[in-house]
């Protein structure tokens, strides 16, 4: 207690204002829950993965609120889940080229918690999978001129896919609020973190009708009113054309990773520094691997992008951790 009165006095003397004693409690629940993971087999790699994934879970129920007391999440992340069930339902009747894995993953709003398992209990091998795609949280807001996505710039495979947001008049954005720290707060970073490219996406908030300004207006609304609220419920006012429109974009992209400029690396280069450590008779046999696939490499921090010569807009990633 004399530390305390020390420092007290201390605070007060140089006018900074007051010291107060708080307690914190804290505590710990258990339950168990579970993610649900199905696969599609693909036709030319099937020992190949793509993820799409999205958290089923949300609030609960709060019996203190009154009135209602339910946490439908509906967009929060209902809309995610109905999507990867879409997707699931497609490609269960159009054949991939890969395998497709469709995750809907629990405790996301614990902190992550069902991702994290599933890391490290995966029904795959992570050298297997190249890549994958979290959706958590869809506005049905309208046709928009573009596709969020959080984390911009933290994938190779974004080329992948504004390529076919392209073909329908679409262009990737990067989130208007980087500083919340969205591209850590949803279950893709578990993925991301074993060395696997993933897109975390959203939809677009540059609405055919209305523009950015009618968008970022929904957005915040949407956060201020109903994120983790009871009121988080569908609506007759939803306009789910948007959602049609990325649901096919993301098919075609999901379906879009050229089986034959993919190679393995397995644990010969983890980083650019490693890469450069390599000693002169690995890189030769490297490049000389490269140039039997009719490739060329690019070395970046995270990186290694191959390009096909007859192709050099289409372009797949190798992660130099040995994953794709």
């Amino acid at each position: 207690f004399q530390a305390e009165d020390g420092i007290r006095d201390l605070v007060r003397s140089r006018g900074l204002g007051d010291v107060y004693k708080r307690q914190m409690v804290s505590f710990i629940r258990t339950s168990d829950s579970h993610n649900v993971v199905g696969y599609v087999e693909g036709s030319e790699a099937p020992e190949e993965f793509v993820l799409i994934m999205g958290h089923w879970d949300h609030m609960g129920v709060d019996e203190s609120l009154e009135g209602d007391q339910i946490y439908n999440g509906a967009v929060d992340n209902a809309t995610g889940t109905a999507a990867v069930m879409h997707m699931a339902e497609t490609f269960s009747k159009r054949k991939p080229k890969r395998s497709v894995a469709f995750i809907g993953l629990t405790a996301e709003e614990s902190g992550l918690l069902g991702s994290a398992y599933l890391v490290e209990n995966a029904p795959f091998e992570y050298r297997n999978v190249i890549g994958g795609l979290n959706l958590d949280a869809f506005p049905a807001i309208g046709k928009s001129k573009d596709i969020t996505i959080i984390g911009y710039g933290a994938s190779a495979l974004e080329a992948v896919l504004d390529k076919h947001a392209s073909v329908q008049g679409k262009y990737l954005a990067p989130d208007k609020s980087p500083e919340a720290g969205f591209f850590y707060r949803s279950d893709h970073i578990n993925f991301a973190k074993k060395g696997i490219p993933m897109i975390y996406a959203d939809p677009g908030i540059d609405l055919v009708d209305g523009g950015i300004e009618k968008g970022l207006e929904l957005a915040r609304n949407y956060t201020a009113n109903d994120y983790h609220k009871p009121s988080d419920e569908v609506r007759d006012d939803w306009d789910w054309e948007g959602i049609e429109q990325d649901m096919d974009i993301f098919t075609n992209f999901i379906d879009d990773h050229p089986v034959e400029t993919i190679i393995f690396l397995g644990d010969l280069v983890h980083d650019k520094l490693a890469f450069q450590r390599m000693p002169g008779k690995a890189k030769e046999l490297f490049f000389h691997i490269l140039k039997k696939i009719n490739c060329t490499l690019t070395v970046g921090n995270h990186d290694c992008l191959l390009y096909t010569s007859d192709a050099a807009d289409e372009r797949s990633s190798v992660d130099l951790g040995g994953r794709r």
